[in-house]
């Protein structure tokens, strides 16, 4: 490793522990990296996944939107 990624890793940890301490210290939550999406239940998702290949092979697509026979 150089001696600037050393630097720059060192920099971004001690900005790290400061966001974390300013939490701690102010007794607040960290906002959430991403939306939580409501889970749906295994059945549901797999039945999402046969409608979706269903309509693929009625328009004879795969994956992609690759045909599903080549022409030669």
């Amino acid at each position: 490793m150089s001696r600037r990624h050393v630097q720059a890793v060192i920099a971004l940890a001690r900005r790290r522990a400061s966001v974390l301490w300013a939490l701690l210290r102010d007794g607040r939550v960290s906002p959430p990296l991403h939306r939580s999406r409501k889970r749906l239940s295994c059945d549901v998702l797999a039945a999402q996944r046969r409608e979706r290949a269903h309509i693929r092979s009625e328009k004879g697509l795969r994956w992609g939107g690759r045909p599903l026979i080549d022409a030669a």
